[in-house]
């Protein structure tokens, strides 16, 4: 049972897959350093890392040229049901400019400690088609 649940946590983490809404979609597996994903020129993508602002650390996402961040939203697990100190989920939207292999650098740091290292680091492997 666990090695399965190993296996379905490491599959979402080194590929994207389709949301609900037909957008490609790439998710972090807790200490999952990478994950890659597949998309074509002018559609949209999203990235999900873990994450828990309670701590104060956030994800800040470093772009290349070949993309453009849209947006982000914080998701707290639960369902909605927000309790304090709990975790959750970062969801970046992206816009894939042009074709191309490019890396997007995700940093978890506090944005009031102007210069200390990430907490933690994830890189985004996209390849635009």
């Amino acid at each position: 049972m666990k090695f399965s649940i190993y296996l379905a946590a490491a599959s979402i983490a080194l590929c994207g897959c389709a949301g609900s809404d037909g957008t490609r979609e790439a998710a972090f597996a807790s200490g999952e350093p990478w994950a890659e994903i597949e998309c074509r020129a002018s559609e949209t993508f999203i990235a999900i890392l873990p994450s828990n602002p309670a701590t104060g650390y956030g994800w800040t996402a470093l772009c290349p040229d070949e993309v453009k961040l849209l947006g982000k939203k914080y998701l707290p697990d639960g369902g909605g049901e927000k309790l304090c100190g709990a975790g959750g989920s970062e969801r970046f939207e992206f816009a894939a400019l042009s074709k191309g292999d490019c890396e997007i650098k995700f940093e978890y740091l506090r944005p009031w400690e102007k210069n200390a290292s990430p907490a933690d680091t994830k890189i985004l492997k996209v390849k635009i088609n």
